[in-house]
């Protein structure tokens, strides 16, 4: 149907073109890929959740995909489904779909490098219904372009030598630089000026973990991630800080959680949220968020006051407390997460 550029996807989407039945996302970008694909679930604007399928799977059941394209919601209208891993060999399980005539659920399928002789890619690309977005490394340039233009989207600007410094930290990698990024805007916020000298305290030597990734592995009730996590900052001598810097993150997801029961959309709230929510971390938030009332977030809270108030009463024990109640929130959540099934 027609090659799109990364940033027309989000238009797209929400133009709800009644055209379109999918996307088949392709390149040498792994990152990229991952990228374009999770924009997709941020604009998409059906009321159920993604139906996941391996392109792996289809080998076993080949009517798999078609069927779930044509399967009508529930909820009466469109289903996202992605399909992961998609190979040139499964070009016979994929183009019933592509080469589809009439509308279906949307469909987003991800594959890795294609040549131009791929049978997969030149289905997609003269497909009257389906688009093609190819995602390769990025040169230096647009890497710098892409950094300026995120950071703008925030509001954010670079002064002189800081963007240059900030490539030179935080590498090439679209996923490391956009991680980097997120973190450097947190740091500044509410300042609007990112200077040089900002970027070398945000990106420089960092802890040896992420509060966003250990508050994720506890709301997911992931035990082994927590785990692993304490265990990384027990060897660097990290674990001191982090119940006060949980009680942050949770007290911040309270205050959102608390603007959207006053009517706000997520959207609005994760923009009016202090410091914001950035891109990277939306998708991650919002599913949290939506597993979690907002008695739950306080019960966490009011676990994490408690911890901190031992780890200072009992000094000798304070690393225990704070491994315990890592994993005594990890197991609420794991239960909270049962009651939502």
């Amino acid at each position: 149907m027609s090659v799109l550029a990364e940033n027309d996807i989000a238009s797209l989407l929400k133009r709800g073109e009644a055209a379109s039945n999918g996307i088949l996302v392709f390149g040498n970008d792994e990152a990229g890929i991952a990228t374009v694909a999770r924009k997709v679930v941020a604009s998409f604007s059906g009321d159920e959740e993604p139906l996941h399928i391996p392109a792996s799977s289809l080998r076993d059941d080949p009517t798999q995909l078609e069927d779930a394209f044509k399967a009508m919601s529930l909820l009466g209208g469109r289903r996202l489904i992605l399909v992961e891993g998609c190979e040139e060999t499964h070009a016979r399980f994929l183009e019933p779909v592509i080469g589809a005539g009439s509308s279906g659920n949307f469909v987003v399928m991800r594959a890795g490098n294609l040549t131009k002789t791929s049978k997969l890619r030149e289905a997609a690309t003269t497909a009257k219904r389906f688009h093609v977005v190819a995602v390769y490394e990025d040169t230096p340039q647009a890497v710098s372009t892409r950094v300026l233009n995120l950071a703008r989207q925030q509001g954010a600007a670079f002064a002189e030598g800081a963007v240059e410094r900030f490539l030179q930290l935080a590498g090439s990698s679209r996923g490391q630089v956009e991680s980097e990024l997120e973190k450097l805007l947190l740091y500044c916020w509410p300042s609007k000026a990112i200077t040089r000298d900002d970027v070398e305290a945000s990106c420089g030597e960092q802890a040896s973990f992420d509060v966003d990734v250990l508050s994720a592995a506890i709301l997911d009730g992931d035990l082994e991630a927590c785990d692993r996590i304490f265990e990384a900052m027990r060897a660097d001598g990290d674990w001191k800080q982090v119940l006060i810097l949980l009680q942050m993150q949770f007290a911040r997801l309270e205050n959102i959680k608390a603007e959207m029961a006053g009517g706000s959309d997520m959207e609005r709230a994760f923009r009016s949220a202090k410091p914001p929510v950035f891109f990277g971390q939306q998708k991650t938030m919002a599913r949290q968020l939506k597993n979690l009332s907002l008695e739950d977030l306080n019960q966490f809270g009011l676990a994490l006051q408690t911890a901190i108030l031992s780890s200072r009463q009992l000094a000798d024990l304070a690393e225990a407390v704070v491994s315990r109640t890592i994993l005594s929130m990890a197991r609420k959540a794991q239960h909270l997460r049962q009651r939502q099934i």
